[in-house]
């Protein structure tokens, strides 16, 4: 998803921008279903850790943060297109070649720039193996946690 949302900065051809969203978007499925799973592992070693059921909280802060996201992207959208001088009369049919790149900018840059902050956070703190989630699943069936 990194890769593929860095090229579609320099991209500005129609067709070629459809394939790389089809590409990507296979990629951000697979980050919907595997957000799961890993949530629940976390929580699992949440519980064995502390001997207390947290998921509740790690929901809360799981929501919170995708509500915050909307807002971000909601002030980098606002910000980027007054910056650039995006016109957005229901009529126009071109924009400046700034607020192209205004368009470019939170198309591209920003997305890539989250996901490479995500995967560093994720790849730094995720310590989480599978014999450490099977080992943490027969804990909690053996404490019945």
């Amino acid at each position: 998803m990194l890769l593929i949302t860095s090229i579609f900065f320099f991209i500005s051809d129609y067709w070629i921008l459809l394939v790389g969203i089809f590409i990507w978007g296979t990629g951000k499925g697979g980050f919907w279903v595997i957000m799961s799973p890993i949530l629940a592992n976390t929580i699992d070693e949440s519980i064995v850790d502390t001997k207390q059921r947290k998921e509740g909280i790690y929901n809360g802060v799981k929501t919170f943060i995708s509500r915050a996201a909307l807002v971000i992207q909601a002030v980098s959208f606002s910000t980027i297109h007054l910056l650039t001088g995006f016109d957005q009369s229901p009529d126009a049919t071109s924009q400046t070649p700034l607020a192209n790149l205004g368009i470019q900018i939170h198309f591209a840059l920003i997305p890539a720039i989250s996901i490479f902050a995500g995967a560093f956070v994720f790849w730094r703190y995720y310590k989480l193996t599978p014999d450490k989630v099977d080992r943490n699943r027969e804990i909690i069936i053996e404490q019945q946690l």
